[in-house]
């Protein structure tokens, strides 16, 4: 929203319409565009007053240093009226609505972080060398008059600024630093004033940062890679990735992180960012769980200016609207691992290990059907399921996925399915397999399976607190009536049992012993391993490498000892006949 140059009290939008409404306006938020560390002293333009004259300390302004912070106003303290916008108060964080360039200028509505309306404009110079000065409007209208000068009721406020030199070391006032400061131990008695005093308390920039770069940990091998972060977002307007290599992952929607440490457990890493902006340096935790071969789960606390011990840093919560859970988030968010090219994804278990009937819903419309991961010609589970129908046109053609993760945990009663659809589209989903609703429980045998928009969910949830139109299939599965049909390979002319020995032992499937009595086994060339949570996965790829998939098949000892009984057998023929098998 704009004012004229006149600044007429007709107020306007860019398109010359009268609108106070702003239920039209992004809910999603985008990018402040600018980013950067800077310092400014606050001066109120309609006295003239510097609103923190008896302070010497420098307030600060950090924008986008992470993607998506926003705007982060801090003031040298809380005791003072040094904030212009919570007075008392040292710290203020506003998220911007709105950005676009005009003249010499760029302009920025913004609000406080919970606000469902936008309350400030803000006017950046183009040029940010040297000093400069940002206008601070109190209103959502922005004056776009050289002048800067605002209607007469109008609150704003002049910040004179400039940019931090991450490569310069001064303090913020020589003389009063140099007489507070005067041994290490000053500094450590006094840290908000001794922030103000790098120089005088031997804490410049460079040298932190070769201190800190100095105790750089390396990821866990299995961690190594690049991943996708597949959202239905406007953030998928770009490629969303993260790409760890052994000592730093970087997330592009979010920014780059060096290992400084991590747990025992090998799981929560403290990182380390720097920036060449001006921007302090950040600390932050991220968790990682490693589920298959496939797919790589995370999760990532808030950024902090200082350096927290671990347990203090990793504390993990979902962030203010309007990003939720996009970025930072109490629940893990999952990686889909990127293929290279002539490359594809290890073989996972889907979790239904058999044919299971349907009713419910595909894109909106009833169906019934049959969904399954048996391959009866093998007379096992496979890698893949389809979902069939006689009786709705949505699966006049089966719907086919590929599983590239099963999770589960015992305490819960769900299980998640991490798919990729094969029907060209690439499109990535999760699916949760679950018996409990909170609304109403679902009968004896019967399991829902809900399909999400996207590859994102977690364990716990509750299908009922879901919005109506959120998932375009929601099937109810019947496992009263779940199969395990086999069509037979060879004549059975034994009737001795061979014990098998498979070559993957967690990753049995186990048939329906009414209708086979043997255990069939995923024969997958890999050994089997457990994530750092214990938790048994049923395909891993510690190495990162592409070992061949020889196929999902009864193991071959059954076979091997078939084939030497009718070797025997033949042996044992050749013998009595006269003069041998083919005569003297």
């Amino acid at each position: 929203m704009i004012l004229d140059d006149n600044n007429d009290d007709d107020i306007h939008d860019d398109d010359g319409d009268n609108d106070d409404d702003y239920a039209n306006w992004n809910e999603e938020r985008p990018s402040c565009q600018l980013s950067g560390g800077f310092r400014f002293r606050a001066i109120k333009k309609l006295t003239g007053e510097d609103i923190c004259e008896k302070e010497w300390r420098w307030s600060t302004l950090e924008i986008e240093c992470m993607k998506g912070d926003g705007m982060t106003f801090i003031t040298p303290a809380s005791n003072t009226k040094c904030n212009p916008f919570t007075p008392f108060k040292n710290k203020k964080r506003l998220v911007c609505w709105a950005v676009w360039e005009s003249n010499d200028f760029t302009f920025m509505i913004a609000s406080d972080v919970s606000s469902k309306q936008p309350k400030y404009c803000l006017r950046f110079p183009k040029n940010l060398q040297g000093d400069f000065i940002v206008l601070v409007y109190f209103s959502a209208f922005c004056p776009t008059h050289v002048s800067g000068k605002a209607l007469p009721e109008m609150e704003y406020y002049e910040f004179r600024m400039h940019r931090r030199d991450p490569n310069k070391c001064e303090d913020d006032d020589e003389g009063k630093c140099r007489s507070m400061f005067r041994t290490p131990d000053d500094c450590a008695k006094n840290r908000s004033y001794a922030l103000h005093c790098p120089l005088s308390c031997k804490r410049c920039p460079v040298p932190v940062r070769e201190e800190l770069e100095s105790k750089t940990c390396q990821f866990q091998e299995i961690l190594i890679g690049n991943w996708r972060y597949y959202t239905k977002r406007h953030f998928d307007t770009e490629k969303v990735t993260v790409n760890i290599t052994p000592a730093v992952a970087t997330f592009s929607h979010l920014s780059h992180f060096e290992c400084l440490d991590r747990d025992k457990m090998d799981r929560k890493y403290k990182m380390v960012s720097f920036f060449e902006n001006g921007c302090a340096p950040r600390f932050t935790c991220v968790e990682f769980n490693r589920q298959t071969a496939n797919v790589l789960q995370y999760r990532i606390s808030a950024s902090e200016r200082l350096e927290l011990p671990m347990d203090q840093l990793c504390t993990f919560r979902d962030d203010p609207e309007p990003q939720k859970d996009f970025i930072r988030s109490y629940q893990f968010r999952n990686l889909i691992r990127e293929r290279g090219f002539m490359s594809s994804f290890m073989p996972a278990f889907c979790g239904l290990s058999g044919k299971i009937p349907f009713d419910g819903t595909v894109n909106g419309h009833n169906c019934s059907g049959m969904v399954s991961d048996w391959d009866e010609n093998r007379c096992t589970a496979v890698g893949t399921f389809a979902l069939t129908s006689n009786t709705c046109k949505e699966l006049v053609l089966p719907m086919e996925f590929q599983c590239l993760s099963f999770i589960s945990e015992e305490e819960v009663k769900q299980e998640l399915v991490i798919t990729r659809s094969l029907d060209g589209t690439n499109t990535y989903n999760c699916w949760i397999l679950t018996d409990y609703m909170k609304l109403h429980s679902l009968p004896l045998g019967v399991r829902m399976f809900y399909r999400m928009p996207t590859a994102q969910c977690t364990l716990g949830v509750d299908i009922a607190d879901m919005s109506d139109g959120i998932s375009d299939a929601v099937l109810y599965l019947n496992y009263e009536e779940k199969k395990h049909e086999c069509n037979p390979q060879v004549p059975v002319l034994t009737s001795r049992v061979t014990k098998i020995v498979t070559t993957n032992p967690d990753y049995v499937v186990h048939s329906n012993k009414s209708l086979i009595p043997q255990e069939t086994a995923v024969d997958v060339e890999s050994n089997q391993s457990k994530d750092t949570s214990g938790q048994s996965s049923p395909i891993t790829d510690p190495h990162r490498t592409e070992r061949p998939y020889k196929s999902v098949s009864k193991d071959s000892t059954s076979c091997i000892s078939y084939s030497i009984e009718i070797l025997t057998a033949i042996v044992f023929v050749a013998k009595a006949l006269p003069g041998g098998l083919f005569g003297s």
